[in-house]
């Protein structure tokens, strides 16, 4: 009777914005779910619950926690149909085999079919033996709950990753059952918070309305709109560039521009982390490629001087390196682009919005004049919240660009609610530039935290939003991207062959939008999980 009016209350809560549940979170942080978010994460709940395969009447022990996943995860199991039975808490402090007997001896009584208890307490259930229970199993003696075993399973064999430890196959974590619910994303780069800023989103819609879904058409055929060339006056004007030209992809820029720039005969040397799309479009161009070191300009300086003359030799290089989250020294390259005579070419895709007192990017925050840097390029998909490419520079060289670009000439042009989605983000950045400056302080946070956590941020340097977590081997970083995900994070592991074995690691693209409370909550998370990673995984 009493789940019947449970479930048919939450039933009432669709869509009621009215505050459900206060409590207090293990930070000391007051949190409140309106009724509709309760009704939400009970449902996730509830179907994690089924999908580990319980059935309904089946008990789960619940080890009473912070007040508000202990909540979500008893009002799932009823729910689900399941007999939440909660169990005492570890006290502050307390010594694992004493937890571990007391667990034992609440167990017994209860006799569950499953058990869900706070992460950080799944590596005290080693103490434990219980061995899985079948679905004609659920209903088994107490004495499957044996008091501690004087061997326990060794830490090794913990799995923390799952939500599961294999010492005690049918227990889960809260973070587990709460893993569907709200996540905090660092795999995303809307490095300003724009890509729902509803003066954005209005233009995106009203272009819709004006122009349709597609301009169906190249731009040089009949796809041309009014808003491609105010998109491409306001980049040329936000850049100090003399023109600008609009693209239909970031990366088919890079291959399209490039490849057509050069051909057999020139030379393009490239830093040895650029992006995969500046060794496309170099390897499409027939061009000699030659690789440097990454940001050793002495290196860059012996290949420009053994490899003269040539028809035409562009340097490539990023001005933040999209995997590491460091800096091309721009002033230097372009000393050398003066005593080489080469082009140099520089994608700006992690820089444009971010770095710069106005988000001008690293000719901005270096202090250099524009017209140093012969090619800039860009892509729309980052600082600027919508979809696409774009190149700046001369007005001979866009001039250029635009009438023999096949990328440009034989693709369609981009949406017209793409292309004014970029230019609201573009006048919004202009009119508070201090949006730049809040998502470099974030990500300056994030890296504070994290050296001081002892974690290996690599090269990330101040005035990027990429920050690395190296993890020193791929089953690292992959165990640790699937723990922080159980913790409600979203971090990406890259691994061979994106990055070698020894530099295997979780990306974090940092944003305006990440509150302190994101940054020091995840950082708690990395170190934790990291613990948990070494502890059972160390020889």
């Amino acid at each position: 009777m009493r789940d019947r009016w449970i479930t048919s209350t939450l039933q009432m809560y669709e869509e009621d914005p009215r505050p459900a549940h206060t409590h207090v979170g293990a930070d000391g942080e007051t949190v409140t779910l309106s009724r509709a978010q309760l009704l939400a994460a009970v449902r996730d709940s509830a179907g994690r619950l089924v999908a580990t395969g319980l059935r309904p009447g089946d008990r789960v022990a619940l080890v009473a926690a912070d007040p508000g996943p202990f909540v979500r995860a008893f009002l799932g199991a009823v729910w689900a149909g399941l007999v939440p039975v909660p169990v005492p808490p570890p006290p502050p402090l307390a010594r694992q085999d004493a937890w571990s007997d007391a667990l034992a001896e609440a167990l017994k009584a209860a006799d569950p079919a499953a058990l869900v208890a706070p992460g950080a307490t799944l590596p005290l259930l080693s103490g434990i033996r219980a061995r899985p229970l079948s679905r004609t199993e659920s209903n088994s003696p107490a004495s499957s709950y044996p008091r501690p075993n004087p061997d326990p399973v060794p830490d090794s064999s913990l799995d923390r990753y799952s939500g599961r430890c294999p010492a005690f196959p049918n227990a889960y974590s809260y973070e587990f059952l709460d893993a569907a619910g709200a996540v905090t994303n660092f795999s995303g780069y809307d490095y300003l918070g724009l890509a729902h800023d509803p003066v954005v989103t209005t233009a995106a819609k009203e272009a819709i309305d004006r122009y349709g879904t597609s301009v169906s058409a190249s731009r040089a055929a009949s796809g041309e709109r009014p808003v491609h060339g105010l998109l491409e006056e306001a980049l040329a004007r936000h850049l100090d560039a003399e023109r600008a030209l609009v693209l239909i992809g970031g990366h088919s820029t890079n291959v399209s521009v490039l490849g057509h720039l050069l051909g057999p005969g020139d030379l393009i040397v490239h830093d040895a982390f650029a992006h995969n799309s500046i060794v496309q479009g170099a390897q499409l161009s027939g061009a000699r490629r030659r690789v440097f070191p990454h940001n050793d300009l002495a290196a860059l300086d012996r290949i420009l001087a053994e490899h003269r003359p040539s028809h035409g030799r562009v340097v490539a290089v990023e001005g933040v390196y999209s995997m590491d989250g460091d800096l091309a020294d721009l002033p230097a390259l372009i000393e050398l682009r003066h005593r080489h005579d080469v082009m140099l070419y520089l994608d700006e895709a992690h820089s444009v919005g971010v770095l710069g007192a106005t988000g001008a990017g690293a000719v901005e925050h270096w202090g250099v004049p524009p017209d140093a840097v012969d090619i800039r390029m860009g892509k729309l998909s980052k600082a600027l919240a919508s979809c696409g490419g774009y190149v700046a520079g001369s007005e001979a060289l866009v001039t250029h660009l635009r009438h023999t670009t096949p990328g440009f000439i034989y693709s369609v042009g981009i949406p017209p609610s793409t292309a004014a989605a970029a230019l609201a983000a573009l006048e919004r950045l202009r009119r508070d530039p201090a949006l730049a400056a809040k998502a470099r302080a974030r990500a300056a946070r994030f890296r504070e935290l994290a050296v001081k956590a002892g974690l290996n941020t690599g090269l990330s340097e101040d005035g990027s939003c990429v920050v690395p977590v190296i993890t020193g081997d791929a089953a690292t970083a992959l165990r640790l991207a699937d723990g922080m995900r159980r913790r409600g994070v979203n971090a990406q592991p890259f691994i061979p062959p994106a990055v070698e074995n020894h530099q295997s690691r979780l990306r974090f693209f940092v944003t305006a939008q990440h509150s302190e409370r994101d940054i020091a909550e995840t950082v708690r998370a990395l170190t934790a999980e990291l613990a948990l990673i070494q502890r059972a995984f160390s020889p």
